[in-house]
């Protein structure tokens, strides 16, 4: 599945089975989590479900804070 971010534009290939597309596109009616449908996915590239937001501008917008 190719998604696109919201803030670059950037598109972002997530491979996924037919099963898991057919669950993410209607897990607000059935409120299934994002995690439980791609647990094999990173959470940066789980993001891109939730946020349209890209690993890379989700860095941008969140930095990881120094100790």
């Amino acid at each position: 599945m190719t998604l696109t971010c919201r803030n670059c534009g950037q598109e972002v290939h997530v491979p996924i089975t037919p099963d898991q597309k057919a669950r993410v596109e209607s897990r607000f009616k059935t409120g299934e989590y994002i995690q439980d449908i791609l647990p094999e996915i990173s959470d940066e590239l789980r993001e891109m479900f939730i946020s349209r937001t890209c690993p890379t501008c989700w860095r941008l917008i969140f930095p990881e804070e120094e100790d």
